[in-house]
């Protein structure tokens, strides 16, 4: 019961994370540089903050879940090609 009130809870704090570091990132980029949406100049601005995303995602999932609850599964070793483009 425990576990999963602090599954819950860190689903939570991750969500609230992601919409507050993308909208932060969003507002500054559209009112302070007149970065458009789906511009180039909006994505670099986005950047950090999806990197951000990242780490937090690969901090929580671990601790508090594992990666086959959040959709990855092991493929097989020959699969792992596409996970090249990410590193």
């Amino acid at each position: 019961m425990l576990e999963n009130v602090l599954k819950i809870k860190a689903s939570l704090i991750g969500f609230l994370l992601f919409i507050l570091l993308t909208g932060t990132a969003m507002y500054i980029s559209m009112h302070y540089f007149a970065a458009e949406y789906g511009s180039i100049l909006m994505i670099r601005f986005m950047l950090p903050a999806e990197i951000a995303m990242f780490i937090i995602c690969s901090i929580i999932i671990p601790r508090y879940f594992s990666w086959k609850e959040v959709g990855f599964v092991m493929p097989a070793r020959k699969s792992f090609v596409w996970l090249l483009p990410v590193y």
